[in-house]
């Protein structure tokens, strides 16, 4: 992501603005120079929503509800014709329930006794997320009458806090909470990167310390008597060191040959230290340390050929891979460390078009990808927290088209298909969630009789499943239309999108139904372009589909995405 680099010009940005369930937002952007050479920008803004889409039905309090904020700023300085220095800081808070105050999955019972109630709880209705993150970066460029160097530094830190009810109901069976999850990363990158050669190249090195973990992370209830709670603080530390390269150069007339390399270690190491009892007890056996080591060759080769000016096809293939570590929430004891996660491995194929028509008024875009993964990390929610585990394979195959018109003054659409056909090709001993009353050999096709709440854990081989969350068909459709009038410029927007439905569970018992969004927007804006007002709407249809849902053994929670919404934004431009 590229953010907005300061301008020597004075220029500012003003933005409010007013929505339904009492939301205000804005923001705020200048930027100006301090001297010839050095310039400096601050950005800020901050949305409060104080009414929430719901209720909890035992305390009549509003939920799915928050507020955040955020301030960043960047300095520039060009300290001579060659080098260049951008100091960047950032700092920001959030906290929301929003898809922690649960109900249950449509049709399916709590071990509580929870049933499914739209956008409202059966729980208290006090179930939060809040973080808190801060960080500063550090680019440094220097043109070389061969190379450019390029130094880039970052720091960043973390900390996430939150509660959660996980049996979704009123008796206090299992109370996740307050847990604290802090991260703090440090980063140094080198590059040297091509400026006057035949063709182009880059070389690298990469360093990454993190640390993260539980400080603490506290579970109670019932579920846990005679023990009030049971805590973890545990760390994980990752060193990783990376080489990387990359050359690009023309191997015939209008055709190129782009050729990437990456070899990557990654060192881990792991304390943990379990208590009991409000943290007053150490819990045997778990107090305990391990390392784990991983490393990888990654790399890529691209082949693209012009085969007008305008139309441009290319085929890739790519090995990538995402690191392991250690499921952080259950590590097992100083007996029985658990598994760990090994890293997720991606083969990568893909073919595809690029194209501009009639002097860029289309654009059209297309790709057919295969997806081979190794390993495939997947999370799943226990009392207590996330357990992360590997699927032994999967693939998915797509197709990707969008496109963008503009057949007349003032009009432009813009869209995009997409098509996927998902399964886990090795998946055995997967995890089975069946609704109770239930048995795990054989695993019943139908539930006999009623629920009478919760699911039994089971074991059963996955393989063939579809993947979770991979919708086969998605559509969006983006119009617009802008004409003008004597008191300045009006256009009218819309965006609709559609998702055929998904699995949300690897069992493929938990089904999302296809459904459809649209928004839309009407903006006026002045003719100098220093004043706009935009009425907006998202979710004009009012669509209730799931915004999260994870099953495990005390119910299948589920949270919904935001009704409809509908709001006024002003914006004011100075300078620029």
């Amino acid at each position: 992501m590229t953010t907005k680099r300061p301008s020597y010009d004075p220029e500012m940005e003003l933005r409010l603005g007013y929505g339904n369930y009492d939301t205000i937002e804005g923001s705020v952007y200048a930027s100006t120079g301090l001297s010839d050479k050095l310039a400096i920008n601050v950005s800020a803004s901050g949305r409060d929503q104080s009414d929430g889409f719901g209720r909890s039905l035992v305390t009549g309090n509003e939920i799915h509800k928050g507020w955040d904020w955020s301030v960043r700023s960047q300095m520039l300085w060009e300290a001579s014709d060659t080098t260049s220095i951008l100091l960047i800081g950032d700092y920001g808070e959030q906290r929301s329930d929003l898809g922690s105050n649960n109900t249950t999955f449509p049709g399916t019972v709590a071990i509580s006794g929870a049933t499914h109630q739209g956008r409202n709880t059966q729980t208290a209705g006090e179930d939060f997320a809040q973080v808190e993150q801060g960080g500063l970066s550090l680019r440094i460029d220097h043109e070389t009458s061969f190379a450019d160097l390029v130094s880039i530094s970052a720091y960043r830190k973390t900390e996430l806090t939150f509660e959660l009810d996980q049996d979704m109901g009123i008796a206090p069976l299992v109370q996740v909470g307050p847990v604290v999850s802090p991260t703090e990363t440090i980063t140094q990158e080198f590059q040297i990167v091509s400026n006057s050669s035949p063709f182009d190249w880059i070389v690298g090195a990469f360093y990454m310390r993190s640390e993260t973990g539980y400080d603490p992370s506290r579970v109670g209830g019932l579920f846990f008597a005679p023990l009030s709670s049971v805590s973890l603080t545990d760390t994980q530390t990752l060193n990783s060191y990376a080489a990387f390269g990359e050359v690009s150069f023309e191997v015939l007339a209008d055709t190129n040959l782009t050729l990437g390399v990456r070899y990557t270690i990654d060192d881990y190491e792991l304390d943990v230290e379990g208590r009991v009892g409000d943290d007053a007890f150490p819990l045997p056996g778990n107090t305990f340390t391990d390392e784990s080591s991983f490393d990888k060759l990654t790399y890529r080769a691209i082949l693209d050929h012009a085969i007008t000016p305008d139309i441009l096809a290319y085929a890739s293939y790519s090995r990538g891979f995402r690191s392991g570590g250690y499921s952080l929430a259950f590590p097992g004891d100083a007996a029985n460390p658990a598994p760990v996660v090994a890293p997720e491995v991606l083969d990568s194929y893909e073919i595809g078009l690029k194209t501009e028509f009639f002097n860029g008024d289309l654009t059209l875009n297309g790709a057919a990808f295969y997806y081979d993964y190794q390993d495939l990390a997947i999370s799943f929610v226990q009392p207590g927290g996330n357990l992360v585990l590997n699927a032994a394979g999967a693939r998915i195959t797509g197709l990707d088209l969008d496109f963008v018109a503009r057949p007349f003054e003032g009009f432009r659409i813009s869209g995009g298909i997409g098509i996927l056909d998902t399964e886990y090709t090795d998946f055995p001993n997967g995890p089975l969630l069946v609704p109770n009353p239930a048995t795990c050999t054989p695993v019943p096709a139908e539930l006999p009789g009623p629920r009478t709440g919760g699911n039994l854990p089971c074991t059963g081989d996955l393989t063939g499943n579809t993947t979770i969350r991979a919708p086969e068909f998605t559509l969006t459709l983006a119009p617009s239309y802008t004409f003008e009038t004597s008191i300045g410029a009006f256009t009218l927007a819309a965006n609709y999108y559609h998702n055929s439905g998904f699995f949300w569970d690897v069992s493929n018992r938990m089904e999302q139904p296809s459904y459809d969004v649209i928004n839309g927007s009407l903006t006026w804006e002045t003719l100098d372009e220093n004043l706009s007002v935009r009425l907006w709407a998202k979710n004009l249809n009012n669509e209730f589909y799931g915004l999260y849902s994870s099953p495990n053994i005390l119910g299948d929670p589920f949270s919904a995405a935001p009704p409809r919404t509908y709001g006024v934004t002003a914006t004011v431009r100075f300078g620029g």
